[in-house]
């Protein structure tokens, strides 16, 4: 049975961290045309007390984005959904550590933060966060 730790110790091995904030890990990427994008990478509990990852990648301003259509784009993708933090709109995927191995990471990530990307592209036009 994995565990946050775990998974933790595996983003840290693996991937440079730009920011830390509690058990938030965050990253830079860089993607084609010379643009960059965040990702997180944090823990999350469910309903039922199971601990689960979040994988969190914003693609802009709250007041700047038209939400309804964010959600449109984002039923194209296989992986990840829109949400609202903070005042940000982030492409978010989760998942249950329970069974987690450490390969089980890359592609999610990867594709929330080439998903983000595209949104923030589309609806933004630019390079934002």
């Amino acid at each position: 049975m994995a565990t946050w730790k775990q998974v933790e110790d595996y983003v840290r091995a693996n991937f440079r961290i730009q920011q830390e904030h509690g058990d938030i890990l965050t990253m830079r990427f860089e993607v084609v045309g010379g643009r960059t994008q965040l990702v997180s990478v944090r823990p999350a509990v469910s309903g039922e007390g199971e601990e689960w990852i979040d994988i969190i990648s914003p693609v802009g301003e709250q007041d700047r984005i038209d939400v309804v259509r964010a959600a449109e784009i984002a039923e194209t993708y296989l992986c990840g959904g829109v949400i609202t933090e903070g005042g940000l709109v982030f492409v978010r995927h989760s998942a249950p550590i329970v069974n987690w191995e450490p390969e089980e990471l890359e592609h999610p990530l990867s594709a929330v933060l080439l998903a983000a990307d595209e949104m923030e592209k589309k609806l933004l036009g630019v390079d934002n966060l």
